[in-house]
């Protein structure tokens, strides 16, 4: 029993120290120094030098070493055949090539390890600078500060493999009861080592997936007063701080939320509330124009026609205000809807206008959309209508609409008068105009209503725009495939 005890911790710690050696940067250096001593590389002897790696190809099947010129052309390798070669025929991995030349070119050592995945194997990877020190000076001169570059290649998946076995074996002797001294050593350095590290690695997993979704909440109850203590306070901290700051982003987000509603809500009451005296001034106006315009001389009814033009654009304005604030409070009510359907509804709203000007109106191919077929009719008939509006100056007027399947856009072009894009998100906003009302009529509503509708729809809109050049206005909507 003592014996198997013995033979097994013996074998266990062996393959843990061997485990260790191979997987960090001490092997690297381990090498060097075993190449140098007893001074094969200081005396230039290249059979010494290559006689020691192929020894070491024979002891470490999965290392494989290269030693390499400033140009990176292999001098020394543990497999022969690779003499000769580039070291970039055999490592593919652009960090480490650079990091190698790094090293040529300094003589500082790289700051990391590096890892290599060639054909579904993973391979870790150091890179080390040759220095010339004075035992060398004989040979190289004392000019140069670097050699050359010593480069180890280790296959990772015996380490992997050998993890695994040492994990296996471990349950294995735990079950049949014959390793008590070793399941002791074992559960004492878990308890010490192991176990809390596997702990905090399983706890910070389970935070940091359950962070993205919102929850901030869990905590890491590891106390110990070490650096691992440190860094778990530092990490509560951390989640701390982040649930608090959350805690008021939503609430800020909240008293925004019912803020805006308000304000809808406000503005559709104001505008509703405003038809009415309108309606009446409206109706005022007209009855002293057809019943007492005789008593009015020719100043008094230009001012009333003035009063009821400008009652026309404010009863417009009202009505665009209107459908803005539906426009943010009404629930949605999302179908498939074929967009070249929708679209012909569109045009014939525009039909006199479209004939009478000779407008030509060429249409692609159109896709199925996903959307509330009222709201996005009212999106392309704002869109269409300044299409219309803009061309006015044209004497042959075009408007094309269409689809591109590269980025699932619809857009609508037009050769009207464009306009500068510095003013790109001027017009998507409520009462923004770039042209006088004399110019072209207008509220300044209709593209802020064209977004708010889009944006419901988690979609995107967006113009391009050369002065005297057309506009095309792009709307990305959910596509059905």
């Amino acid at each position: 029993m003592i014996v198997i005890i013995y033979m097994t911790a013996s074998r266990q710690t062996k393959d843990m120290v061997k485990e260790i050696a191979i997987s960090s940067e001490d092997i690297s250096h381990m090498i060097y120094a075993g190449i140098k001593s007893p001074y094969p590389m200081s005396t230039g002897d290249r059979e010494v030098i290559q006689r020691r790696l192929s020894n070491i190809r024979e002891e470490w099947k999965d290392i494989e070493i290269f030693i390499c010129d400033l140009d990176q052309k292999i001098a020394y390798a543990t497999h022969e055949e690779r003499i000769n070669s580039k070291v970039a025929d055999f490592i593919s991995s652009k960090t480490v090539l650079q990091a190698l030349d790094g090293s040529l070119k300094t003589g500082k050592e790289p700051v990391r390890v590096f890892e290599e995945e060639v054909h579904g194997k993973r391979y870790i990877i150091t890179a080390h600078p040759i220095l010339n020190h004075m035992e060398c000076y004989h040979c190289h001169g004392s000019s140069r500060k670097v050699l050359g570059g010593m480069v180890v290649r280790k296959s990772a998946d015996r380490s992997y493999a050998a993890i695994a076995e040492l994990r296996n074996r471990n349950i294995m002797v735990t079950i049949l009861g014959v390793c008590a001294v070793v399941v002791l050593i074992y559960i004492i350095l878990s308890k010490l080592v192991r176990q809390p590290l596997m702990d905090f690695t399983s706890k910070i997993k389970e935070l940091t997936m359950r962070i993205p979704e919102g929850d901030y909440s869990m905590r890491i109850d590891i106390r110990r007063p070490d650096e691992i203590g440190n860094l778990v306070a530092s990490f509560n901290q951390m989640a701390e701080t982040l649930e608090e700051k959350n805690n008021l982003l939503r609430r800020v987000y909240k008293e925004l939320a019912d803020a805006n509603k308000e304000l809808e809500a406000f503005s559709y009451s104001v505008s509703h509330d405003l038809k009415a005296p309108l309606r009446g001034i409206d109706g005022f106006s007209k009855m002293l124009m057809e019943e007492y315009s005789v008593q009015i001389n020719e100043r008094g009814t230009h001012y009333l026609n003035r009063i009821r033009e400008n009652i026309g654009r404010m009863s417009a304005l009202i009505d665009d205000m209107l459908t803005l604030s539906r426009a943010g409070m009404i629930e949605l009510q999302p179908r498939h809807v074929k967009f070249s359907d929708m679209l012909n509804n569109v045009l014939e709203d525009f039909r006199g206008e479209i004939e009478s000007r000779g407008i030509s109106i060429k249409i692609g191919d159109l896709p199925i959309i996903r959307c509330d077929s009222t709201l996005m009719q009212t999106v392309f008939s704002n869109i269409i209508s300044n299409a219309i509006k803009f061309t006015r100056e044209k004497e042959k007027p075009e408007i094309i609409i269409g689809f591109n399947e590269g980025n699932d856009t619809i857009f609508v072009r037009d050769n009207g008068i464009g306009f500068d894009m510095q003013y790109h998100d001027k017009i998507f906003q409520v009462f923004q105009k770039l042209h006088l009302p004399e110019e072209y009529e207008g509220t300044g509503v209709g593209l802020a209503l064209v977004k708010r509708i889009v944006d419901r729809h988690h979609g995107k809109v967006w113009a391009e725009s050369e002065p005297g050049k057309g506009a095309t206005f792009f709307v990305k909507l959910p596509i059905e495939k």
